[in-house]
């Protein structure tokens, strides 16, 4: 009984003590066997593609797009795709009337369904970071 009891006293020590320092370890590792970047301290970024299908959403979605093109990314490396899935509002000629390179508009006349219109905008984005988000 004894040998169980500081068997479950060990586990519980590894996985709050030992593996966090194991993790920590093996990150510094593969840290410094990273090759440099072109500047000292530099690392590139990623590109990242946004994406959103809208439904009816013409209450919401030019402050989302207005949200998406203020984050600190590097503006560069951002693109955020819209989809409007056959909205009866003016969804689609608001998400067309923006002149932003970054942004790109895909207006679907008809009512296809998110996974339809989802699967659309990602074979459209070329970034290898995706991001899903909601119009509102």
């Amino acid at each position: 009984m004894l040998l169980i009891f500081w068997g479950a006293i060990a586990l519980i020590g590894y996985s709050y003590l030992l593996y966090p320092a194991l993790l920590g370890l093996l990150a510094r590792f593969a840290r410094a066997r990273r090759e440099p970047a072109t500047e000292p301290g530099m690392i590139e970024p990623p590109a990242v593609a946004c994406i959103i299908a809208a439904y009816n959403e013409q209450w919401h979605i030019e402050a989302r797009i207005e949200n998406l093109l203020k984050q600190t990314y590097r503006q560069d490396k951002l693109r955020i795709y819209v989809g409007c899935d056959g909205s009866k509002d003016r969804t689609a000629e608001l998400i067309e009337a923006y002149h932003d390179d970054r942004v790109s508009a895909f207006a679907f006349e008809h009512n296809r369904g998110k996974a339809s219109v989802l699967n659309d905008l990602v074979a459209a984005a070329e970034a290898p970071i995706l991001v899903f988000t909601d119009a509102n």
